[in-house]
């Protein structure tokens, strides 16, 4: 069995709302023979993952699965090889700075312990 990372597409859709196009990018781990199982796994579990319901305004809100967009095989990586990127822009740079340690804090937070 291999492990492989795979990016999921989902548009996101709220009825009569008149609004900017919405898409979600998952990103799922998958654990199957070959990169073909991890494909047609990948889309089996967007599919099951698809809903329509209502929201907190009483909105129909509506989840389609679009398809797997990626597939990255954990056991061909090497240390320290790059599996995502995501480029900010922004007018304060101080502020994201900021929220990048206290992100880091936080992550610390959950994995470092006193011993």
């Amino acid at each position: 069995m291999n492990t492989y990372l795979v990016k999921l597409v989902f548009s996101i859709s709220i009825e009569d709302k008149k609004r900017l196009s919405q898409f979600d990018e998952q990103i799922r781990l998958i654990k199957a023979n070959d990169t073909k199982d991890a494909f047609f796994k990948a889309r089996s579990l967007g599919k099951k993952e698809e809903d329509v319901f209502a929201n907190k305004n009483n909105e129909l809100v509506k989840w389609e699965f679009i398809d797997v967009i990626d597939i990255y095989s954990l056991n061909d990586l090497k240390d320290g090889e790059q599996l995502y990127a995501l480029t900010h822009e922004t007018e304060d740079a101080d502020s994201f700075i900021k929220y990048a340690n206290h992100k880091s804090i936080l992550t610390q937070a959950k994995f470092v312990t006193l011993s």
